[in-house]
């Protein structure tokens, strides 16, 4: 029996790389699909853009600019599919994407999500996929071997490699306080309810360029707080929930408080930054955490642009690993 997909494809102002992102999910090795193109308000020419697709399959739905988890959850409730698989409009699908992640489910019939690694390409080095360090492990897990623990570790779950069984949605929605790092939270709820895996494969192909959305930022660290502050509840009431599992989101939620107060550091928000990392226990990061806190103190500038720089080295890093294909 075929297994029908419902792919939500949300997009603000992308008209430059969405059809190249639906017709990522045209090519597909399993062809039993819908693709939703939820546009959240764009004025650019991405509904003329969409209309020039003549694939029936794909559904283009306009709603007023409201953000992008809206957006989402449009799709989720226009979805169709006995799955739902998500696509950023500025990354793509490999071919065999979804039939590698579909056979998943087809092995383990009580599995909610399977997520995988991916490859980074750059506008700019237009020959090359990089690896990602923070999506990149050895082997595939799951579940039964730490897949919560390692969830709450470090956001490895991209967004655009996600594929969720529809009974999944029981968990609710997006929550849409913040524009950034909500979708962790609802993959987090489900990673609480339902089995999980995590592939490997590089399934996905993320897009870095000039107009995308920026993940470190105040904005960015405040949702994590509330992510670990405010949502803990809604986690530790997840079927899967064990006791744990409270020192893991205590931990993450120390982590959140101290890249807030890194962020507010960065922004020169000496006093904000300061008073966060003071009241901040993320045992971590003492080393670094401590040399923070004095430059927030003392209000010493010239530090800030130092650990600017190094931060900017670390991240350059992490998304130029290892050339994995010349093209």
């Amino acid at each position: 029996m075929s297994l029908s997909v419902s792919v939500i494809i949300p997009t603000f102002n992308r008209s430059q790389y969405v059809k190249r992102a639906v017709e990522s999910v045209l090519a597909q090795t399993h062809q039993d699909f819908e693709v939703l193109v939820i546009d959240d308000g764009s004025t650019d020419s991405t509904r003329e853009t969409i209309a020039g697709i003549t694939d029936k399959r794909v559904r283009y739905i306009y709603t007023p600019n409201r953000g992008n988890y809206f957006a989402r959850n449009e799709g989720l409730r226009a979805a169709k599919g006995d799955f739902i698989a998500f696509l950023d409009s500025d990354d793509t699908f490999i071919p065999e994407k979804l039939s590698i992640q579909l056979k998943q489910f087809e092995i383990n019939k009580t599995l909610g999500l399977c997520c995988s690694n991916l490859y980074v390409r750059h506008d700019n080095i237009p020959n090359k996929v990089f690896e990602d360090r923070a999506h990149t492990f050895a082997s595939d897990f799951e579940t039964d071997t730490g897949f919560i623990q390692q969830a709450l570790k470090n956001n490895f779950i991209a967004t655009s490699t996600v594929v969720i069984r529809r009974s999944c949605v029981q968990v609710g929605h997006f929550d849409t306080h913040f524009q950034n790092a909500m979708d962790y939270e609802f993959f987090l709820r489900i990673v609480f309810n339902f089995p999980a895996k995590y592939l490997k494969d590089k399934l996905v192909e993320r897009l870095i360029h000039p107009v995308a959305v920026s993940k470190n930022s105040v904005v960015t660290a405040n949702a994590l707080v509330y992510i670990f502050s405010e949502c803990r509840q809604r986690f530790e009431k997840g079927s899967l929930f064990q006791q744990e599992h409270k020192a893991f989101l205590e931990n993450a939620k120390e982590r959140s408080v101290y890249l807030l107060g890194m962020e507010q550091l960065l922004g020169y928000s000496f006093s904000e930054a300061y008073k966060t990392l003071k009241d901040c226990q993320y045992k971590q990061k003492v080393l670094f955490k401590t040399f923070a806190l004095m430059t927030a103190q003392f209000r010493l500038s010239f530090f800030v642009f130092l650990i600017a720089q190094y931060r900017k080295v670390k991240n350059y890093l992490s998304i130029h690993y290892n050339p994995a294909v010349s093209k």
